[in-house]
């Protein structure tokens, strides 16, 4: 680690150029005042790879001190002077006060020495992306919280701390960002199991809490959105499995409270917006409804379609994707290239995620393989395999169900969606049998 000395009265331009260094350049920023406070510093430390300094500070013909101390001490140490007046060049490299942050930041690791490659993988290394989902849920930050501003097209990115740490996270603040359009801010990369704790800690409190029906299917809707996203990023892990196993608990909770299901798929649709949470939440509603009426039916098994529900397609974080429920479906989406391989391979993906998944139920990795109709989880099959077992005939039943619904849950019809039921799963006595227990179930009140 390099060090630096800069000397500017701003304490906010100290901070943001402080981390930037840091991040960028690998230099220690040690801040001062004014050129006689640089000086004090430089007669005591034994080397400094770049002094960036106003020109002047006050009546302080900063800059001019700095280098004339340096001269007479024969350092050739580099130095960048924020100045209008060009002609300063005698006294280092001249940039202006009030130019971008990040030509500040590119001159200072050319001269440091840092090159491009090194200055992107500085840049890969030292800030890790926190989804903006997961800051709804905090109150206090655990750690400095950073935005990034620029193009990004060279790696010249600019860190702004927005939240500091144990400081209070605005409210008002995570509302303006979310309406920019900001997806993401930022942590040090080194705090990210710091902060994934908290985060754990503080979530689980939030979705086991005490709440009204309609607060808790908004925490769970978020909940779920982010602990997809993990998922997807870094497979099965500890922390993810306690608030998944939360999430699916908490949900039964609300699903057994409400015998109604007209009400619950009312409070369902008026306070979530998500179609892969609706879709999971409605498909564990109506395979209830059919492990119910049918004799082998058990609560250990209402439990396993539950995970399956939550599971089955949680390699599918985009919405658009997961309506996909046929090759038609998927035509009529002009998916590209790798949006196609994604949902083809989506049911056999989610099965091996659940092998890793400690204390899943016993055959969950295979329903959740076998839910589209294939014996490989690639691609759907319709009509399906005819040799799959009770209970994945109940899951791809409740699901074909759960699209029809949300296809037509403007003017939905219930004997028209048994109808359609019959015609999609054609003459096969285990698919027949288990539609019929669809409609003895409660789902017209």
């Amino acid at each position: 680690m390099s060090n630096s000395i800069f000397i500017h009265p701003s304490l906010e331009f100290q901070n943001i150029l402080g981390i930037n260094l840091k991040v960028y350049a690998s230099s220690d920023a040690i801040f001062k005042a004014s050129a006689k406070e640089a000086i004090e510093l430089l007669e005591v430390l034994s080397h400094v790879d770049l002094i960036i300094t106003m020109d002047k500070i006050g009546t302080e013909d900063t800059a001019k001190q700095v280098y004339l101390w340096l001269k007479q001490q024969a350092l050739e140490t580099p130095i960048i002077v924020m100045s209008e007046d060009k002609s300063n060049f005698e006294y280092g490299r001249v940039i202006a006060p009030d130019c971008d942050m990040k030509e500040i930041v590119k001159l200072a690791t050319q001269l440091i020495g840092i090159t491009n490659v090194e200055h992107n993988k500085k840049l890969a290394s030292e800030f890790f992306p926190i989804s903006l989902a997961y800051f709804q849920f905090l109150e206090t930050a655990i750690c400095d919280i950073y935005q990034r501003s620029g193009s990004g097209d060279k790696g010249e990115f600019i860190y702004y701390k927005i939240f500091e740490q144990n400081k209070k996270i605005s409210k008002s603040e995570m509302e303006k960002l979310q309406k920019n359009g900001t997806k993401n801010l930022f942590i040090i990369s080194g705090l990210r199991l710091k902060f994934t704790n908290y985060f754990t800690t503080i979530l689980l409190k939030k979705i086991q809490g005490k709440s009204t029906a309609e607060a808790k299917m908004v925490s769970l809707e978020a909940a779920r959105t982010i602990i997809a996203q993990e998922i997807k990023s870094f497979g099965i892990k500890e922390d993810t499995v306690k608030v998944a196993d939360a999430i699916i608990s908490e949900s039964l909770k609300l699903i057994e409270k409400d015998k109604s299901f007209k009400n619950y798929i009312k409070n369902l649709l008026t306070n979530t917006s998500s179609y892969i949470y609706q879709h999971s939440q409605i498909l564990t509603y109506v395979s209830f409804q059919m492990i119910d009426n049918m004799e082998w039916g058990t609560t250990e098994q209402k439990q396993k379609m539950a995970f399956i529900a939550f599971f089955h397609d949680i390699v599918l974080t985009d919405d658009r994707l997961a309506q996909i429920h046929n090759e038609g479906d998927a035509l009529e989406a002009n998916l590209e290239l790798s949006e196609k391989e994604i949902v083809r391979k989506h049911a056999y993906e989610a099965s091996i995620l659940i092998q890793k998944y400690p204390g899943a139920p016993i055959g969950a990795d295979v329903i959740i393989k076998q839910h589209h109709g294939t014996h490989n989880g690639i691609w759907f099959k319709n009509p399906p395999n005819h040799d799959m077992s009770p209970l994945t005939v109940v899951f791809m039943v409740a699901e074909e169900f759960t699209s029809y619904y949300m296809k037509n849950k403007t003017h939905f019809d219930f004997k028209a969606a048994l109808e359609f039921l019959n015609k999609h799963f054609p003459n096969h006595n285990k698919f027949s049998t288990v539609i019929e227990a669809l409609g003895k179930g409660k789902l017209t009140t």
